[in-house]
């Protein structure tokens, strides 16, 4: 089975290992903002060592912690601690003021959160596991909010503000945006927006598939496949993992 072949010569171990050390050393490079979303790949391939052995390419760390560090460097690994630590705040906050019937079901969720964690300790995020994440904290989200919103509830009992009779600013903003000029404002805002949208979203991503399929036609030199390459990490920067995955293979 896996588990009986996990060893210092497993070939999966060796490779992440590799993986996490050339992400540290890249991490020394950029130890504050890191080397950006979706950059592992550039930190471990500037600092793969060619001679360990290891044929496998790690565009992902298969470490959620050292991914975070790497790529988003100590202000990244730091934030995304703190939402740990917020959500075990909440989680025994929530055990505590449950009843003892609905405690088990606050365990459980709080289970599969840690259950979570680890997982990403050897593995990286998918849309499948984000998506469980995201579920997961809903949970204890609504839960505070919950709370929150029972203490102000009895807070309110006590103390009961009077009403003033000048429209507040929650008011004055609803009836800018239902007057004439508000609309065609919204209407400008949404134009322009969606006008960005599709240019960065759509158009430029568009153009960095073309250029980089350009890189299969026949009879051409490789300098201009490099050209085609660098056009299309030039264009959207955002996915140029994708044409540097195509220039290592």
């Amino acid at each position: 089975s896996r588990v009986t072949t996990i060893g210092p010569n497993d070939e999966s171990l060796k490779g992440r290992v590799t993986s996490i050390t050339a992400g540290l050393k890249g991490y020394v490079e950029k130890p504050i903002f890191g080397w950006g979303p979706e950059n592992y790949l550039i930190a471990w391939g500037k600092h793969f060592d060619a001679e360990s052995g290891v044929r496998e390419r790690f565009d992902q760390a298969h470490n959620k912690l050292v991914e975070e560090l790497i790529t988003k460097g100590a202000v990244g690994l730091i934030t995304y601690l703190s939402i740990w630590v917020a959500i075990i705040w909440v989680f025994v906050r929530a055990v505590t003021r449950r009843e003892e019937y609905e405690q088990a079901f606050v365990i459980l969720v709080g289970a599969a959160l840690g259950a979570f964690f680890v997982q990403n300790m050897f593995l990286f995020d998918s849309p499948v596991t984000v998506l469980q994440f995201a579920v997961l904290v809903s949970f204890f989200v609504a839960e505070e909010m919950r709370q929150h919103q029972t203490q102000l509830d009895q807070a309110a009992e006590h103390d009961r503000p009077q009403k003033s009779e000048s429209p507040g600013f929650a008011d004055k903003v609803t009836g800018l945006l239902a007057s004439p000029a508000g609309g065609a404002t919204i209407a400008v805002i949404v134009i322009v927006v969606i006008g960005v949208s599709i240019f960065y979203l759509n158009m430029k991503p568009f153009n960095a598939a073309t250029a980089i399929v350009q890189i299969n036609t026949p009879n051409i030199t490789w300098e201009q496949r490099f050209g085609f390459f660098e056009e299309s990490i030039d264009e959207f920067p955002a996915l140029a993992n994708y044409p540097r995955l195509l220039l290592l293979s």
